[in-house]
């Protein structure tokens, strides 16, 4: 296998880990802002009414168990749970794995040839993917906490009625999670504004075609360009959206939040396609930034 190729099936697995982990997270989540809105809980009550409000079954809770109601199980959130794990196993390291693969890329078109520095740069992507790990774990220990009162065959009704009311969970186990969330958006946030500089330091650097190779250089020198500013505009949305969190505003925060990763998803999509232009005419033997004739091993 030879370098294009190595190249590409790296890149082809984690846009496949990320793409499956969006849409199977998508598919979980009962609506937009859900997850959001537990990971920006200030208070142990708070998380309870995000919990009761978005993540009880619509067809439980509504009533007390009776008999005969074999529906009215024990709560188990599994939807919940799952989100949690697939987003730890799946969506996790796709997308941290694309950000640091895309930095190495950029980092090397971009001519950084400080080893140490290349590091340093993906550190910051590696550093929200632990942070984001462990936001995860933590808001599965506070609803196992917000849980431990229900004795045995309680329902989704009993649920309904713990919040606000006397829990194991408690204010600090929430605001970890909070904090930890601030730290992971902020990371991520970092990791866009650097993959936009080395964009449009690459760009500048970008050479003219030869004009066989006039088209795909052009298309390679617009995905640049249409990453490094969806990846800003991506930073500077994740940036105001971590300041509103921290100013308790949780609507505003939640909306920038949203639109900060609907711009990054952008951002990665077009250097993606830029990556895949580049390793388009590896594969042809011509020279495209970084990527030189392939030797095979």
């Amino acid at each position: 296998m030879n370098t294009v190729q190595r190249r590409g099936s790296v890149l082809a697995l984690f846009v496949a880990l990320t793409v499956l982990g969006t849409a199977t997270l998508a598919a979980l989540l009962p609506d937009r802002g859900a997850a959001l809105d537990l990971q920006l809980a200030h208070t142990a009550e708070a998380f309870g009414q995000v919990i009761v409000r978005n993540w009880i079954p619509s067809n439980e809770g509504e009533g007390p168990n009776v008999a005969g109601n074999e529906r009215a199980s024990q709560p188990s959130f599994l939807r919940l749970r799952a989100h949690l794990v697939v987003d730890s196993v799946v969506f996790v390291p796709g997308y941290i794995g694309l950000l640091v693969f895309l930095t190495l890329l950029l980092a090397e078109h971009a001519r950084v040839e400080n080893a140490v520095a290349v590091h340093a740069l993906c550190f910051v992507s590696v550093a929200a993917g632990f942070f984001d790990l462990g936001e995860n774990g933590m808001t599965m220990q506070a609803l196992d906490d917000f849980l431990a009162v229900l004795p045995e065959g309680s329902t989704y009704f009993d649920v309904r009625q713990l919040a606000g009311g006397a829990t194991l969970l408690a204010d600090g186990t929430v605001r970890d999670v909070f904090h930890a969330s601030l730290v992971k958006w902020s990371l991520v946030a970092g990791s866009l504004v650097i993959l936009s500089f080395l964009a449009a330091a690459s760009w500048r650097r970008h050479e003219m075609p030869r004009r066989s190779d006039a088209r795909n250089a052009l298309a390679r020198s617009y995905s640049l360009l249409l990453g490094a500013l969806f990846a800003g505009i991506a930073a500077v949305a994740l940036g105001l959206g971590v300041v509103a969190g921290v100013a308790s505003d949780g609507r505003a925060s939640t909306a920038l939040l949203v639109s900060g990763s609907a711009a990054a998803g952008l951002a990665l999509s077009a250097f993606v396609a830029w990556q895949a232009l580049v390793l388009k005419a590896g594969a042809r033997g011509r020279h495209s930034g970084p990527i030189q004739r392939a030797q095979v091993e």
